[in-house]
């Protein structure tokens, strides 16, 4: 059985979130804002029949075993920490966290109840051709890898309608914290490598904009570029985030090794070795549900599907485990079930099948590669990156 649904954030994201939940049939119970007059718009227009602008009113709802967290990030943490320390499932909106402590926050929150499902949204990870190209790279296709080198361009990469808390760096907004942390977990994705120290540029060149009313200034970033040099010592990642872009938008992954290279595009994969006069293409994506050529939007579905399959088990895994239990009641080997005192099952689930996706630890070192870049972009230094593994 499906868990029942409940959504925290009333933006674009949450309709596209709730069309494609109901798609994979889902239950969508409750949707919260921090204004209710709002909240209680946005389930008119989808029919969703709880709203309210009581944080808990949506956490302790019967119904509601899962929660999605797509609000402001300054909320995140409070959300997930509760959710989990009530046994509830977390699928969090990216960026992570506003700050490193925070994030390290949610991580033992999600530590402390290891059965539950409590993951990011990056949905990168789900699209074939990275999941192809991370399989090439572990069989050596490509050799040695030297050089990581990521262009996204585009100019709506921020989507600033009106000043809203996307404006604002010191609120999560911009482009290092909304597309940036995509990108610095699939290169770890991929390469299974992560980064040593980091230098970078932060800029934020539009500061005023004709939809923007009123004397504020927009302080999120509008162009990133970063270098990251990896834990190997032997490879080095450059990354460049622009949305000053007037032309059709363009997500590019290239990996070069000491054998050829392996390239993303828009969710097409592409290699070329050195021993071979011209590139070929490995992968071409023909599924695109959210009609556009955003791989993000790409992964999306996928990803929902990969969680649909992990709360529907087949005959063979109606049995509990033995040691499925912890004594409080919580499972703990990577399967749940959810019982009531009676005994009675109500919801079955199994994290495997969600194991493409980016958990809390991964985020806890996304936000540290992100402050440390912020760092060194305000003082002009490489900077050391700096998490806590415990």
């Amino acid at each position: 059985m499906l868990p029942g649904i409940g959504i925290f954030g009333c933006g674009e994201l949450v309709r596209i979130l709730v069309a494609n939940l109901r798609s994979k049939g889902f239950r969508v119970e409750a949707i919260w804002s921090h204004c209710l007059e709002t909240a209680q718009q946005m389930a008119r227009e989808l029919d969703i029949k709880l709203a309210t602008d009581v944080i808990d009113r949506v956490l302790l709802e019967s119904s509601i075993q899962l929660i999605v967290i797509a609000c402001p990030p300054h909320l995140h943490e409070q959300i997930a920490t509760k959710a989990c320390g009530i046994g509830k499932h977390v699928l969090c909106d990216c960026p992570p966290a506003l700050s490193y402590d925070q994030m390290l926050a949610m991580k033992k929150a999600a530590f402390n109840y290891p059965s539950l499902i409590t993951i990011f949204f990056n949905t990168l990870r789900f699209l074939p051709a990275f999941v192809k190209m991370k399989s090439l790279i572990a069989d050596g296709y490509i050799g040695q890898i030297n050089v990581i080198n990521c262009n996204v361009f585009g100019s709506s990469l921020q989507g600033l309608d009106n000043y809203s808390v996307s404006c604002d760096e010191l609120m999560g907004g911009g482009l290092l914290s909304t597309i940036g942390t995509h990108v610095i977990d699939i290169i770890t994705f991929v390469t299974e490598l992560r980064a040593k120290r980091v230098t970078g540029i932060v800029k934020s060149f539009n500061q005023l904009k004709d939809n923007v009313f009123g004397l504020r200034r927009i302080t999120a970033d509008d162009f990133v570029t970063f270098q990251m040099e990896m834990q190997n010592s032997l490879t080095v990642a450059n990354v460049t985030l622009n949305s000053h872009y007037c032309g059709k938008f363009s997500h590019e992954i290239l990996i070069c090794g000491s054998k050829g290279y392996l390239v993303c595009r828009s969710g097409d994969l592409y290699a070329q070795l050195n021993s071979s006069g011209k590139e070929e293409l490995l992968f071409a994506d023909s599924d695109d549900p959210i009609s556009d050529n955003c791989p993000y939007g790409k992964g999306l579905s996928r990803m929902l599907s990969a969680l649909k399959n992990a709360f529907q088990f087949s005959p063979e895994t109606e049995c509990m485990p033995n040691g499925f239990n912890d004594g409080d009641g919580h499972p703990n080997n990577g399967s749940g079930v959810d019982v009531h005192s009676n005994d009675e099952i109500l919801h079955r689930w199994a994290k495997e099948a969600v194991g493409l996706a980016a958990n809390f630890e991964d985020g806890l070192y996304v936000q540290a590669v992100i402050e440390a870049i912020k760092y060194s972009s305000k003082n002009r230094e490489w900077v050391r990156i700096k998490y806590d593994m415990n």
